[in-house]
């Protein structure tokens, strides 16, 4: 039999390993910026995911009246009314 080689572990180990192997990949890809849905201005951190206590009032006012309803094509159940009592 031959000398065999020595395999090295895929996943290295010992503190800041993680820090280097991130360096190695690279950053992520970036994302597009996003947007707030109501005025289309970008989004800020602390009134994420709207731009501003404005837009964010706004947005709960739209939902609050049911301007964000799912159209249904389905018909009430009509209720049953007790018979009318005789007296």
């Amino acid at each position: 039999m031959g000398l065999r080689r020595r395999r090295t572990p895929c996943i290295p180990s010992g503190p800041g390993v993680w820090w280097d192997a991130k360096a190695r990949l690279g950053s992520p890809p970036r994302r597009k910026p996003e947007v707030s849905g109501v005025c289309g201005l970008p989004e800020a951190a602390e009134h994420r995911p709207f731009c501003s206590r404005r837009c964010a009032n706004l947005d709960l006012g739209r939902w609050l009246k049911g301007a964000y309803r799912i159209p249904t094509e389905e018909e009430s159940e009509p209720t049953e009314e007790p018979p009318p009592e005789e007296g």
